[in-house]
């Protein structure tokens, strides 16, 4: 889907920077919104893609569209994440299953 517009790539150590740079961008859409962050060797940010838009309440998103975002920028490694519109962050079912199966992959 659409490409985002990149910063000076962003280092991802933590779980909490990760939030940080996240949240301006998805915390206030009235969609769900499922973004792939492809990281480098060093965890160097070289690509973001935003691979699913829903609705208030969920988006569907497919595993070969991660995987396919990640290998458009040679990233080693990836991060997923979607925002929740309702404001409650507990991951649903189906978000823990999207989660467990791409560990299997």
């Amino acid at each position: 889907m659409a490409k985002g517009k990149l910063p000076d790539l962003q280092h991802f150590s933590d779980p909490a920077t990760t939030a940080l740079y996240l949240a301006t961008e998805l915390q206030y859409l009235e969609k769900e919104m499922f973004l792939v962050l492809s990281l480098n060797c060093k965890n160097m940010v070289v690509g973001k893609d935003v691979v699913s838009v829903g609705s208030a309440v969920n988006t569907v998103v497919s595993q070969r569209e991660i995987l396919m975002s990640v290998m458009r920028h040679n990233g080693t490694s990836f991060i997923i994440a979607h925002n929740h519109p309702s404001g409650d962050p507990k991951p649903s079912m189906e978000d823990v299953r999207v989660t467990d199966n791409l560990r299997k992959v």
